[in-house]
């Protein structure tokens, strides 16, 4: 998430540098390497259901005034086409991965291993209760992010969710 967030925060210290200095054409290399990390992240998710596509973003608030043919990805459309052709192939085995990781903390939540009788004393309970309670919370923080990212891209291509990935959403 901190990589979103930095990404984020460079698309709008960049396009505001291009917006209040007028530089048009002079950060060509720059601009071709924000774009190329879209790459990486074609979606940020800012806050709640609000995203950023950062290549709409990028040529909508600070457009090249010569368009580039060694732009990687050349077009925002087929890219992101791709990218849910990938999210939508290889959701299932993250939900089967999310799935048995979330078996293992039930079981670890459930069993003796949180009894305070087990313990005789020793002082460092709280901290192991504690940090089994953490890996879940981010455990169930890494599962919303995965489900809300495919629904997201789905809805920026405009594409249906197909009725095989309900099944593993629900």
């Amino acid at each position: 998430m901190t990589a979103q967030t930095e990404y984020y925060n460079l698309l709008i210290m960049y396009a505001l540098n291009r917006r209040l200095f007028q530089t048009k054409d002079q950060e060509r290399d720059l601009f071709k390497k924000i774009w190329a990390m879209q790459k990486l992240c074609p979606l940020i998710i800012v806050y709640n259901n609000l995203k950023v596509q950062p290549g709409v973003f990028l040529n909508t608030m600070c457009p090249l005034t010569k368009k580039s043919s060694s732009l990687v990805p050349k077009e925002i459309g087929p890219f992101l086409q791709e990218e849910l052709k990938q999210r939508n192939t290889n959701f299932s085995a993250q939900i089967q991965q999310f799935y048995m990781r979330l078996i293992d903390w039930v079981i670890k939540m459930n069993s003796d291993f949180l009894r305070a009788e087990n313990y005789n004393g020793d002082p460092n309970v709280l901290e192991r209760r504690a940090h089994i309670i953490v890996v879940g919370i981010n455990l169930a923080t890494q599962i919303k992010r995965t489900v809300k990212s495919l629904i997201m891209i789905h809805e920026a291509t405009r594409a249906s969710l197909p009725n095989e990935r309900l099944k593993d959403i629900l």
